[in-house]
């Protein structure tokens, strides 16, 4: 697609706002502006107001409640230990997967942030380490132990990456997402970690200092946020907004305040839909949105203010669409959306993976009840001021939410998607389905893995072919013109709705002249039904392939022609794949291929490398199986997908 072309197709689907936001940040990319704004190297100017904001003693995080102690078993006990112990050794576990080193030094040659290309590397490997997100796990171990070793691991930490990362040069000052989420873990462990006894007055002013700076870069570029009206904007926000309550003696300190505040409840008023999703169409966002809602709210208590109503009504609604698409048994989601590995509140021992620390804690704050019973869950609440004593019932009508396309049956349900998008998508997704069977996920979203990396792995797993839906002639259902843009968004639309049933379509594909629809049924035994339409919306119609896909975990397997049958320590799996055509003939495939880990298992002909694989976390792809029958016919046509979850 050419420049023009792709402008005011932009500009017709993200807003003619959006994109004059961002031609503003680039050309002050491009004519050194934003360089001036932040010079490399740049020093405190002021010490004596830094100094007298060390003897504020400002706390934005209450004081831990010594009862979370309580909450955790003596094997999680121990695996925190353990986990901070590496930290100290040096090792960390990026993206809740396993532990590597921990490297804060950035990629070289050393330049001004302006300079840095993202697209050459992958820099999300460099940001995590730095975001010091670690941090909650050195002070979780020390309140459990009080081991100096744990502060004075950070200490140590602080000082090399003060040295390693002049302030505005390199990568880790290239994104001022990355520098607010690492401020405010700044201030955590400046809270946390002063009154220690190896601590100094040398180490505390140089913290200071290095909040100070950090706070100076985030407004400087805030247009690039605002053009993104996403996760950006929220946690930049935030991070001004605590900057300014924190650092309150500096003369720049009211205006980062105000200006963070309004931002933030701004992002939260825009970015949450009526039916309580997140603008990014992403599980692992949604949850960052809410961390961030978590820790506003911290920070708002301590500075006597409070979101206002219009706030926190679609706090409410994000809460509600959440506790749906949760598991309350394993604390698992769908992998809707971008999974970047995002977890910025790890303040439980539940793990990346587990949604219901963010859930429990969201629920008492936005919806004023429990969405659980007391369990390790609530340490998160705890580290927040959140009181868990007050043994309120737990409402069963919270965990429901009719916007989210959901059946349930004995022991699986299921989810559809079919959105209206009015924001910026983050896969070809639409009619994509999840189903979850004894809380294990059988129908999965193939998730992220990387944004950066060599093709097929420049974000390779966005793609229609990649989901649980039909791709139409080997094209996605959208324009893909980057890592991170789709265009001709394809919009969702629901048909009906039963106790049952629901059924759904998109018009991704009226550019071929065909409509998709699908209807998802289920009945009292775990038995799930897919029917797909391939329908003309067009008098001259030719013949159509359509290749569908679904995702399967790695099991034993059997294929009888389009029947597949897995074999798992809870039961068995079949499922079977028919076609139709107009007349309700049979229609016999074009192939029938089972692919694991992008290599051909059964069948013939072409397939993705990116089929079979799921990517739990960033930068973490593991095999799994990928069932795709492929149908050649002129529509109306229809394929017909039958599962029975036996055991």
């Amino acid at each position: 697609m050419n420049s023009l072309l792709k402008g005011i197709k932009a500009a017709r689907d993200l807003g003619i706002r959006q994109v004059l936001l961002y031609g503003l940040y680039s050309a002050g990319l491009k004519t050194g502006y934003w360089r001036l704004r932040t010079p490399a190297n740049d020093q405190n100017p002021d010490k004596r107001v830094i100094n007298q904001a060390l003897c504020n003693n400002i706390h934005l995080f209450p004081t831990p409640d010594p009862n979370f102690e309580g909450l955790l078993s003596p094997e999680e006990r121990l695996n925190l230990i353990n986990e901070a112990d590496d930290i100290v050794a040096g090792k960390y576990r990026p993206f809740g997967g396993e532990a590597v080193s921990l490297n804060l030094s950035p990629p070289l040659p050393l330049k001004h942030w302006c300079e840095v290309d993202d697209g050459r590397e992958d820099l999300k490997l460099y940001w995590e380490p730095a975001r010091f997100g670690w941090v909650f796990t050195l002070t979780r171990a020390y309140h459990l132990t009080g081991d100096e070793q744990y502060p004075n691991a950070f200490w140590n930490y602080l000082e090399f990456f003060h040295k390693e990362n002049p302030v505005n040069l390199g990568a880790n000052w290239a994104s001022a997402q990355e520098v607010a989420l690492r401020l405010i873990e700044f201030i955590f462990a400046y809270q946390f970690f002063t009154n220690t006894s190896g601590d100094n007055h040398r180490r505390q002013n140089l913290l200071l200092k290095m909040i100070y700076q950090h706070a100076r870069r985030i407004p400087v570029t805030l247009i690039y946020a605002r053009a993104q009206n996403n996760n950006h904007l929220l946690t930049e926000a935030l991070g001004l907004y605590a900057a300014g309550i924190f650092l309150e003696q500096l003369p720049e300190a009211k205006k980062w305040r105000k200006t963070g505040w309004m931002w933030l409840n701004r992002g939260f008023q825009t970015q949450i839909s009526d039916e309580g999703s997140y603008s990014q169409h992403s599980m692992n966002y949604h949850r960052l949105m809410v961390q961030v809602a978590l820790l506003g709210r911290c920070f708002a208590k301590s500075n006597k203010d409070e979101f206002p109503p219009e706030t926190m009504n679609r706090l409410n609604l994000a809460t509600r669409w959440l506790l749906v698409q949760m598991d309350p048994v394993t604390g698992n989601v769908p992998n809707l959306g971008h999974n970047d590995g995002s977890h910025i509140l790890p303040l439980s021992s539940g793990g990346f993976s587990d949604y219901r620390p963010a859930g429990q804690a969201a629920s008492r704050c936005f919806l004023n009840t429990p969405c659980l019973p007391s369990g390790k869950w609530d340490e998160l609440s705890l580290w927040l001021g959140i009181d868990i004593s007050d043994n309120l019932p737990i409402i069963p009508t919270i965990q429901t939410n009719p916007c989210v396309l959901e059946l349930r049956s004995q022991q699986s349900h299921a989810i559809i998607r079919a959105e209206h998008l009015t924001s910026r998508p983050a896969h070809a997704d639409q009619l994509h389905v999840d189903i979850w069977w004894k809380h294990q996920n059988i129908a999965m979203d193939p998730g992220t893995y990387r944004y950066t990396d060599q093709p097929p792995w420049n974000n390779g797993l966005t793609h229609t072919a990649c989901h649980n839906t039909i791709q139409m002639d080997g094209q996605d259902q959208m324009t893909w013109t980057g890592r991170f843009l789709w265009l001709d968004w394809a919009q969702g639309r629901l048909v009906t709705r039963t106790e049952d049933e629901i059924q759904v379509e998109h018009d991704g594909y009226k550019r071929l002249g065909i409509i998709h629809r699908r209807c998802l049924a289920c009945d009292s035994t775990d038995n799930w039904q897919v029917y797909d339409e391939i329908l003309p919306i067009t008098k001259l119609v030719k013949a159509h392939s359509a290749l569908l896909n679904w995702a399967l975990p790695d099991l034993q397997w059997q294929i009888d022609g389009s029947r597949l049958t897995l074999n798992s320590g809870d039961g068995q799996i079949v499922l079977e794949i028919s076609a139709f055509d107009e007349k309700q003939k049979l229609l016999n495939p074009v192939s029938v291929n089972l692919i694991r880990a992008g290599e051909l298992l059964h069948g013939e002909g072409k397939w993705l490398p990116t089929a079979g694989w799921f990517s739990p976390t960033y930068n973490v792809k593991v095999p799994t199986l990928s069932f795709q029958v492929t149908i050649s016919a002129k529509p109306p046509f229809s394929i017909l997908s039958r599962w029975k979850l036996i055991g």
